[in-house]
Formats: C-alpha cells, sequence, structure tokens
C-alpha cells in the first residue's frame, strides 16, 4: 500500500524518494510518518508538493497549520489519544536511530528547527547537498570565542577519551603504604639519660643557664673536632642505585622504582607545595615577641629539584641530583654526633685518631639498619638512627643535628661564626626560638617527609655551634604537621603524602614509557604562579653523563675532606551526573586554559625577557607573608580580615624595603636598627663519594646548609650573570656536566600580580636559535601537572582540618608540551634557575660581608658570644660541676650532718 503510494509520489517529485530512501537508510518507523502526516501531492492548500512531516517533529515545532486537511477532520481528543498510544514508543525509537545516524552517516546531521516549513527545507537541502553541512558548522562556529571553542574542545575530547592528558582521579583512601619485614641489626638507643627529652616537649638546656645545673653529663658539652675524629673508621654510604640488597628486595617484592630518604624527600616536597597550593607555614607555636614575620618557605626549598632514574637490570634506581653539591663540615659532625648521642664515652673514644684500629673491621663494615616499605611500584628505604621502645608506633626516631643559624648562612666560613651562643629559649637572635622558626621554614618539611617514609615517630634535634652543644628538643610528627598543614592532627599530612607518592608514580611512569630502559634525569618544579602546578622535565642520559654531572665537585669535595678531615677517598664501584561532568570538564579546561598561559609566560622568549626579572626578585625569598607570589595573592585565602590583610601588605613593603637595604652599596651603619632580618637556608650537601664516608643517608642527620638574609647576595644577578649561566647550560647539554575541610576555591580567584617568570632571563633572545644542544638528538619529555583538590565531594583550593574519616579526592591532569623547541625552552629556563640559586648559595666571597649587614651582624654576634662565653666559663670554673640525679660531695656532707 505505502510503497505503490512513494511510487506514485515518485512520479511527481523526484526529491521525495531521496527523502524516503534517507529515512529507510536512518532505520526511522516511516510507517508512523506517513500514516497521519502525509499531506496531499497534487499541490493543494496544504504547501509545496511532495513535502511531509514528521511525528516527532510536531511534537518539537510550533502547533500544525490549521490548513491541513487532515487536522481539520480529526478531533483533538483522538489526536491525544493517538500520541499517547505511540509517545513511549517513538521516544524509545528515536533514541536507537539518533544513534544509529551518528555511526553510520556521521557526515549527515539532521536538526531540528521550529516549523514544519523550515525543517522540510532543511531536510531537502542536507539530502540534495550533504557537503555544505560542515562548511555551515565551521562558520557558525567561527562566531564562538576562542576560550569557547578551546572548551568545548576539551570537554568534547575528554568525553571521547582521545587526549593524554585526560582528567584522571584518585582517592586518597584507596592508597596504602605497606611495611616490609627484613631482618635487620639492633637499632641503637640514646646515652647519657637523653630518653628524657624524648617525653618532654619542648627544649632541654644542657646546663640551666640560671642555676648553672648540668641536666646530662659535662661531657656532651663540648664536641669533639672533626680533625681529630677518624671518619675512616665508618661504614661506607650506599646510594639506591648501587644498593644490592634493595634491588632484590624490589625484584621480590615485584616494584618498580627503589629510592632512598635522601634522594626523594626534595622531589616530594614540590608536590607538597602543588597539593597545598603554597599553603603558608603556621607560626603560632611561637611566642607573640617573636618579630620574624615571613610565612614562606625559604628560597632554596623552593629551588627546583632534581633526580636520576638510573636503569638497573630488574627495576629503576632513584639517585639525588649532586650537580651542585660541595663538601662542608656539617655533614660530617651529623655522623660523628649520632655516635656521641648514642654511645657511651668509652665507646665513642674509639673513634677519635689517637686510637687507631680500636674500631674492627667487622664492626666498621656492618650494614646499617632500614626500614623498607612499598606502596604503588615503589620500594622505599629509610636508615633508621634510634629507638625506644615507648614511643607510639615503631618507637623509631631520627637524630638531627642543628648548626646555629651564624654557621648556616656562611658554612664554607664557618669558623667566623662559631663563637655564637645560644643564651635563652626566646627572642630573635641568640635564641632556641630562632633555630625553631629557621627549622620551620627550612627542614621541616624534609624532616617530616623522612619520618613519614621511614614509618617513625619523629625527630631528635641537638642544637651547636661545631663546638659546644647547647641543648635537645624532640619533635614530634604531629608538631611538625601544626607547622606545615595547620593542625596537629596528622590525618592531612599522611594523606598528602601519599597522593605525593601516587602522583609521582605517574610521572616516572609517563617518562619511563616515553624513553624505555634508559636512564633519565628529571627536574621537578612548582611554580608559585596565578594557576599553580608542576613542570617535569625527562631528560635521557647515559652513565658517563650521570658520573660526570654526580663529579661536578668532586676535587674540591676531596681537597677538602683531605684538607680538613684526613679521609682516604675509597674507590667504589566519584560518580558525578552528567550535568556536573559537564560542568567539571569545562571547569578543567578552564583551569587547564590557565597553566597554558602560564606556561607561554614561563617560556624564554625575547619579549618575555625585556619584560622583567625573575619572580624572585620582587620580593623577599620570592613570596610574602602568606606564602604566595604577592600580597594580592591573600585574597585567594579569604581567611584574614581587611585589617589583617593591610598589616601584611604593610609587611611586604617593609621586606621589600630590607630587599632594597640589603643590596644597597650604602654604608652598613646607616641602616636602622628596626629593619627585620630575613633567614635563607641553602644546601650544602655533600656529594656520593663524600657520604659514602659516613654510612649515612645525605642530608639526614644535620642540616648540610649555610643561609644568608632574605634576598641572597647574588639573587639579583645582572644580565651578564644571567647570560654566562645561560651558556654553561647550553656547554652543559653539549659536552656534559659535572572547621571546614578545605578551604573553599573563590568564585572568581584574581590574579597575582606576578606572571609565571615572565623575562627570567634578560638576554635569552641570543640562544633562541640554538636552545636544542649540538649533538643532540633533542629527545626531551617536558610536562605540566595540574590538580584539583575535592574534600567529601566539594572542591576546595586546599585541605584544611582534615579528620580521619573525611574523603579527600584528587583530580590531577599530566599534559605534554607538545613542541620540541618549547619544551627545550622551559627547560632551560629551569635549569637556569636552579643554577641562578644554588650558586648565589654557595657564593661566600668575602667582599660582599662589607655590604651585607645581615652577614656583619652575624659576626658581630659571634664575637659577642666569644665574649660571653669566656666569662661564663671563668664562672663555672670557680664552681663545682653539678649534674642532675647525680650526687656531689656537697650531698655527701650533708647527708653525713643530717645523720650525726
Amino acid at each position: 500500500m505505502f510503497g505503490s503510494a512513494l511510487r506514485r509520489t515518485a512520479r511527481v517529485d523526484p526529491g521525495y524518494v531521496s527523502l524516503s530512501c534517507l529515512f529507510r537508510q536512518l532505520r526511522l518507523p516511516i510507517w508512523h510518518h506517513i500514516r497521519q502526516h502525509t499531506t496531499t501531492i497534487q499541490g493543494t492548500e496544504a504547501g509545496p508538493k511532495g513535502k511531509i512531516v514528521t511525528d516527532v517533529d510536531l511534537k518539537e515545532s510550533a502547533p500544525a497549520e490549521k490548513s491541513s486537511p487532515t487536522t481539520k477532520k480529526t478531533t483533538s481528543t483522538a489526536r491525544k489519544r493517538r500520541r499517547r498510544r505511540r509517545g513511549k514508543a517513538l521516544s524509545t525509537e528515536e533514541a536507537k536511530t539518533s544513534s544509529a545516524s551518528k555511526e553510520n552517516h556521521g557526515s549527515v546531521n539532521i536538526p531540528k528547527p521550529k516549523g514544519q516549513r523550515q525543517l522540510v527545507r532543511r531536510l531537502e537541502s542536507e539530502v540534495k547537498t550533504p557537503k555544505a553541512l560542515p562548511a555551515q558548522q565551521a562558520e557558525g562556529s567561527s562566531n564562538k570565542t576562542a576560550k569557547e571553542s578551546a572548551i568545548q574542545k576539551h570537554v568534547k575530547n575528554a568525553k571521547e577519551g582521545k587526549r593524554k592528558d585526560e582528567v584522571q582521579i584518585v582517592h586518597a583512601a584507596a592508597l596504602n603504604i605497606q611495611p616490609v619485614e627484613v631482618a635487620q641489626r639492633p637499632v641503637p638507643t640514646l646515652s647519657y639519660g637523653l630518653e628524657r627529652v624524648l617525653f618532654n616537649p619542648g627544649v632541654y638546656h644542657l646546663q640551666d643557664p640560671r642555676s648553672r645545673v648540668y641536666n646530662f653529663d659535662p661531657y656532651l658539652q663540648t664536641i669533639m673536632p672533626v680533625a681529630e675524629f677518624d671518619f675512616n673508621a665508618l661504614n661506607q654510604y650506599v646510594t639506591s642505585s648501587k644498593d644490592e640488597s634493595l634491588q632484590k628486595i624490589a625484584e621480590k617484592e615485584g616494584k618498580k622504582y627503589v629510592g632512598s630518604t635522601s634522594s626523594m624527600t626534595g622531589v616530594l616536597a614540590h608536590f607538597h607545595f602543588l597539593l597545598s597550593q603554597w599553603r603558608a607555614i603556621n607560626t603560632s607555636t611561637l611566642s607573640q615577641g617573636f618579630p620574624d614575620k615571613l610565612r614562606s618557605f625559604t628560597q632554596i626549598q623552593r629551588c627546583p629539584s632534581a633526580i636520576f632514574l638510573r636503569k638497573k637490570s630488574e627495576c629503576y634506581a632513584i639517585d639525588a641530583d649532586k650537580e651542585f653539591a660541595s663538601a662542608n663540615i656539617l655533614s660530617m659532625l651529623g655522623k660523628s654526633m649520632e655516635k656521641l648521642l648514642t654511645l657511651s664515652t668509652e665507646d665513642y673514644e674509639r673513634y677519635r685518631k689517637s686510637n687507631k684500629g680500636a674500631v674492627s673491621e667487622d664492626e666498621r663494615n656492618t650494614p646499617e639498619a632500614f626500614h623498607y616499605s612499598t606502596m604503588g611500584d615503589f620500594l622505599l628505604r629509610s636508615q633508621l638512627d634510634a629507638h625506644d621502645a615507648r614511643l607510639p608506633g615503631t618507637g623509631m626516631f631520627d637524630l638531627k643535628t642543628r648548626a646555629i643559624v651564624s654557621i648556616r648562612m656562611d658554612v664554607e666560613n664557618y669558623e667566623k661564626g662559631k663563637n655564637y651562643e645560644i643564651q635563652s629559649r626566646h627572642g630573635e637572635w641568640e635564641s632556641f626560638e630562632r633555630e625553631y622558626f629557621d627549622m620551620i621554614r627550612s627542614a621541616f618539611l624534609k624532616y617530616s617527609l623522612q619520618v613519614r617514609m621511614g614509618r617513625m615517630d619523629g625527630i631528635f634535634v641537638a642544637f651547636h655551634n661545631t663546638e659546644r652543644i647547647f641543648g635537645f628538643q624532640y619533635i614530634s610528627l604531629p608538631e611538625m604537621d601544626s607547622t606545615l598543614h595547620g593542625q596537629w592532627e596528622t590525618s592531612l599530612g599522611d594523606q598528602e603524602f601519599k597522593l605525593s607518592l601516587e602522583l609521582l608514580n605517574k610521572c616516572l611512569d609517563r617518562a619511563s614509557q616515553k624513553f624505555p630502559d634508559q636512564s633519565l634525569r628529571i627536574h621537578f618544579e612548582t611554580r608559585d604562579t596565578r594557576t599553580p602546578f608542576m613542570y617535569i622535565f625527562a631528560e635521557p642520559v647515559t652513565e658517563e653523563q650521570v658520573q660526570d654531572i654526580q663529579s661536578t665537585n668532586q676535587e674540591s669535595i676531596a681537597d677538602f675532606e683531605r684538607r680538613v678531615l684526613g679521609l682516604h677517598t675509597h674507590e667504589n664501584g566519584n560518580d558525578l551526573s552528567p550535568a556536573d561532568e559537564a560542568s567539571a570538564s569545562r571547569e578543567w579546561a578552564d583551569l587547564q586554559a590557565k597553566v597554558a598561559q602560564e606556561v607561554e609566560n614561563d617560556e624564554m622568549t625575547p619579549e618575555n625577557a625585556k619584560a622583567g626579572r625573575d619572580v624572585d626578585a620582587g620580593t623577599v625569598d620570592g613570596s610574602t607573608v602568606d606564602g604566595r607570589s604577592t600580597p594580592e595573592a591573600c585574597k585567594h585565602e579569604r581567611l584574614a580580615s581587611e585589617t589583617e590583610i593591610s598589616k601584611q601588605r604593610l609587611v611586604g613593603a617593609i621586606e621589600n624595603r630590607q630587599n632594597l637595604i640589603d643590596h644597597s652599596p650604602l654604608n652598613a651603619d646607616s641602616v636602622s636598627h628596626e629593619v627585620d632580618f630575613k633567614t635563607t637556608i641553602v644546601p650544602s650537601a655533600s656529594t656520593e663519594e663524600s657520604e659514602k664516608q659516613f654510612g649515612k643517608e645525605p642530608d639526614n642527620k644535620t642540616d648540610t646548609v649555610s643561609e644568608s638574609c632574605g634576598v641572597t647576595r647574588a639573587q639579583e644577578t645582572d644580565g651578564a650573570n644571567i647570560t654566562k649561566i645561560q651558556e654553561t647550560l647550553l656547554s652543559t647539554r653539549k659536552h656534559g656536566s659535572k572547621g571546614r575541610k578545605g578551604q573553599e576555591v573563590p568564585e572568581e580567584a584574581e590574579d597575582s600580580e606576578t606572571s609565571g617568570d615572565t623575562g627570567f632571563l634578560d638576554n635569552i633572545g641570543k640562544e633562541q636559535a640554538s636552545v636544542i644542544p649540538e649533538g643532540s638528538d633533542g629527545s626531551l619529555l617536558a610536562m605540566t601537572l595540574t590538580i584539583r583538590n575535592k574534600i567529601n565531594g566539594k572542591y576546595v583550593l586546599r585541605p584544611l582540618d582534615l579528620e580521619a574519616d573525611d574523603k579527600w579526592s584528587l583530580e590531577y591532569s599530566i599534559a605534554e608540551v607538545p613542541t620540541a623547541s618549547r619544551a627545550w625552552s622551559l627547560y632551560g629556563a629551569c635549569q637556569a634557575r636552579r643554577k641562578s640559586k644554588m650558586d648565589s648559595a654557595n657564593d661566600n666571597n668575602e667582599d660582599d660581608v662589607a655590604t651585607n649587614y645581615y652577614l656583619r651582624k652575624m659576626r658581630e654576634l659571634s664575637e659577642k658570644g666569644r665574649k660571653w662565653r669566656k666569662v661564663q666559663d671563668s664562672i663555672d670554673a670557680q664552681n663545682e660541676k653539678v649534674i642532675l640525679g647525680q650526687s656531689t660531695a656537697n650531698d655527701a656532707f650533708r647527708r653525713s650532718h643530717l645523720e650525726a
């Protein structure tokens, strides 16, 4: 019946046949479309010849025209009944045909305009000229803004799963760290009754300054000089890449990556910066009278971190990059003082050079004790220093020897600052409070990561000036968390640590998949920009290149060891609704667009080179009191009142003034005494060859660092020096080198004033053409990592006041930098930032002392301490030494007198 009707219609209008064929191909229910809504063919009042209107179109279009004869004869009641009978079946069939049409006829898209006649015209034009549709779509899309197009493209690609950098999600609750039980040697305990410090918060003076009573044996007060300690009697330190036992355990456990606390904490610190969105430190534990208002991490903490991922037979070993390492006395004292704190006086004296041979060969070669843990593809190794079964958990804790500020800020010239004395608990200088504040800014993040990696309870700190110990303090993990995460409960820090390891695992996977079975040099850097994100650069290297980089400063280190220490070098070989999903995808696209803009700002171009200097040049330590780029970033916090923000801006202005003063050639005597002094910790870790002399995890027992004022002497590097840095980098590449659960996301977070390192290198335009080094095949993987925090299903800027039962989910995206030239430009800028900060940290030119007020202040305090100590020693010489808990001659006389 209907076939004959179609044939009759075809004689009148061939276009009708094409249209019917189209419906047949799309498997549409032609029965329903023709039976009720076919108009007359012979040119009746219904409209143009041979046109049909479907049932679906009637439902979505304007009301049908009253001129249709069929419509006039049919009552509205009958019409409604028929529509109700067919409604459900049609809607189901339409959904099926819609998906089928997209698969089989992607080039033909059937729109649904309003009005029957408009629909008919569109169908005819599409059937007769199907190639016109893409042009129409292109014309329509051209009216959209670039931002909307980018967002829609990202949403579409994310849904289709076409992009490698699509958003992933990881839940902290699903991640677990598992211990690996391995037979170990006994872990030593504290000696001289020092265990009392473990169970009493706060600082223990070795000698009470008021009563002059010793809390512990006076033998501890004087440190054995490093020149008299036999460091050759210590067993050798073994890096992850040379630890065969570690690699065997990894093979047994089926793990892909092995690493130690010394090689991984620097990288994990940058994941803390990213996940916390540069949370400021919390100094509420300090006294109200402490004047230093800085709330940011030190410059060296924020410096890019680098590792070597060295390919072994069954796994990859993670070694720290020691390109800028240097030898210093603090790393030596760390090991010798550990022996002092855990051995009796008689046993410790065996390590004096005059008693050579007192330490047997078997004792010297006894391996250290380690804790092994696994998570994901990682096997983690942590050296164990001391143990007390009465402490919570495993009872393990770490030993740290903390040199006073005058030593740390100029470690190469430590002798000129070694007379600095700690005289009180509180105060801006010469106090335990100053040392504690500096540890918050420079060391607590590293310490807390080491404690978590080793499943320990806390750290035992000994404060000293290389000649004398002033006191001791035990700092538990919850106390460190209170300064870093703003809460004593460790849930936030624990979950952040697991999420950081998971993200690091994903980054290393991408790098090892890009360059399989190759050793890699990988840089990590979290940028403190408008939208914080992380750079990851992975460059393939040979073992020869690794050795060249690791031994960059080997000659100067060996000379220091021979001259100062007398060491002999040993050769060694959640479900969302569709609407929520679309919204989240749109927000992610917007976030990634901001990151892309920051990457463009970071790229080393002549335009950016002229725009300004490094982000750190504008503020003290590159950050303000709230730890972000500028005071404007306080608006991200939404925690401070307008009055507090005004105060913070005032402090920022004072810091900028101090920045100018520190670099002014004016006489330092003219500087007002009211100027605040800022402290920056600068590392000076010993190299791999030096570490082997200690048998210790480097950077683990002592702060092998030097300190300077908030803006270091060479921070404001001129254009010529920057050019020299870049030339060195290019040469290096060519030839090889030596109440709420989270802070809510602001509705419209205002950008900070500082862009991503715009114009970091003044003269980089000349080197732009030779970004990729000569002789290199250009192999480099450059990636950006962007994250979003979600607590209990709600997006937040950063987690706050997290409890054990709160759900922390992390959305992240890893995107590759698309072009090789751009990747090498960004990589060069990252390396230049690292070199600039490391070089300025290690620049201890005596010529700068005259213009460096901070250094002069330290020298003055050291001289003052020398005079003060002379007076104290004369007082002690006139009195009998009184040790807490031990009987004296006066006590014996008093007892005999009472008995009589």
